[in-house]
């Protein structure tokens, strides 16, 4: 997701400098109360250099590492005599996973991620959904609750599948009938997971991706715009969980399935899941799409059929606080 900021960095040395500092405080204790540990780990650490040394004069470290492997086994008798923990020489970082660092192999651990989700919360689109989780669904919100218990619950499973087990999802009915309320529910809690997810309606993405095609092309773009519109791009392109709200509503223009082909394209290839939301049914999707992206969304996703009418004029969704929810 790019750079981490400072203070999250510091977080993580913070916790790593608390760990060692513990450690040290641990060891200088245990040394106090055995002084043939103290000895043994003095022996230790001079064998282990005489090690080295005898590998870089000789390239032979037979000897010298015989004579260590005693010492270690002495040091050994010490702690299982006197019952000291195995490890307590090492620190016991914060996370086991990564030790502190932040990142395994190059990728972030879970730990790190769960510090960034403030900043994922902030360019996830989520702000302009408030009040829209599975704990503020009610019956009120639907209007044939009984047919939308099943996604309902579907959706509560896939939050908890892993990452890369979940499949693409195309939701489709009336509008009025809930299929942006769970969307929004499912990528508010995918974010509870530390995942980075976006909401975006895709008049606003193919927006993005005309303005930025324009950007590109330009011989003097406006750096600052630039910035904006390349990042969110990024974040189409490469977040976890990606939810194109009211496919189907943005403008036409010569470049639409090019770039829809090439995002959804992209993110199957990378193993990342979109959800996707629309008024249009099967058969209209055909019909408003080229065939090629109408067989991706047929063939890449799995489907729900929202059934029911608008709900959002009745008495009882106003009374519920569903009016808190955009149109």
């Amino acid at each position: 997701m790019g750079m981490i900021p400072a203070e999250i960095m510091n977080i993580l040395s913070d916790r790593k400098i608390s760990a060692e500092v513990a450690c040290a405080n641990r060891i200088k204790a245990l040394h106090e109360r055995y002084p043939e540990l103290r000895e043994a780990d003095i022996q230790i650490r001079i064998q282990t250099a005489e090690r080295m040394m005898a590998l870089l004069q000789s390239g032979d470290d037979t000897e010298a590492t015989a004579e260590l492997h005693r010492l270690e086994e002495q040091r050994n008798e010490i702690i299982e005599r006197n019952s000291i923990p195995e490890d307590y020489d090492r620190p016991a970082s914060f996370c086991s996973a990564c030790g502190d660092e932040g990142f395994i192999d190059g990728k972030e651990c879970r730990c790190l991620r769960r510090l960034l989700i403030p900043l994922y919360r902030e360019h996830s689109g989520l702000n302009r959904y408030p009040g829209v989780s599975f704990s503020d669904s009610t019956d009120a919100l639907y209007s044939v609750p009984d047919k939308i218990k099943p996604i309902f619950e579907f959706c509560r499973l896939y939050v908890a599948m892993d990452p890369g087990d979940r499949p693409n999802l195309l939701f489709w009915g009336n509008p009025g009938t809930g299929k942006t309320f769970l969307a929004v529910c499912t990528a508010r809690a995918i974010l509870g997971n530390a995942e980075p997810v976006l909401v975006i309606r895709s008049s606003e993405l193919i927006e993005t991706m005309d303005e930025y095609r324009t950007l590109k092309r330009s011989f003097n773009p406006n750096t600052e715009r630039d910035a904006v519109i390349s990042s969110l791009r990024d974040r189409i392109l490469g977040v976890d969980f990606l939810v194109i709200d009211e496919l189907g509503v943005e403008a036409k223009g010569p470049y639409n399935t090019a770039d829809l082909l090439h995002i959804l394209g992209e993110r199957r290839q990378n193993n990342r899941a979109t959800l996707i939301t629309t008024n249009l049914s099967l058969a209209e999707l055909g019909r408003h799409y080229d065939s090629r992206l109408h067989s991706r969304l047929i063939g890449d996703y799995r489907i729900f059929h929202f059934e029911g009418e608008d709900i959002r004029t009745r008495d009882e969704y106003r009374k519920s606080g569903g009016g808190r929810i955009r149109p």
